[in-house]
């Protein structure tokens, strides 16, 4: 229940314009709380940083060692782990390391999915 006031005064924060009273219809309202929901949800976990990320990638983009462990939130040690466990596939090109996008995006599937 207090999850749901804190919901609701964000939205009437989020409403509030010189104390006036605003008159929305049932929809605007639905779209409004799916909104403020939608953005609570993603505080909660670390999915914001993921999605922003995928919005600056193109699927078919190739992401660096460094990339890939701010995405997954991991020390290169445990970057390297998950290659030679056959869990996260890289491939090497000269003395740099480089990772499918999409490869990348599957394996955080997996992982949110066990």
């Amino acid at each position: 229940m207090n999850n749901f006031i804190l919901v609701c005064e964000t939205i009437l924060q989020d409403l509030k314009m010189n104390d006036n009273l605003i008159i929305i219809s049932k929809t605007e309202l639905i779209s409004i709380l799916e909104e403020v929901i939608d953005r609570k949800l993603l505080k909660l976990s670390n999915l914001p940083e993921i999605l922003e990320k995928s919005k600056r990638v193109q699927n078919d983009e190739l992401l660096e060692t460094e990339q890939v462990m701010k995405i997954l939130k991991v020390c290169r040690n445990k970057l390297f782990e998950l290659i030679k466990n056959g869990e996260l596939v890289g491939f090497k090109i000269g003395k740099r390391r480089l990772f499918k996008y999409e490869e990348v995006m599957a394996f955080i599937q997996v992982k949110s999915e066990c």
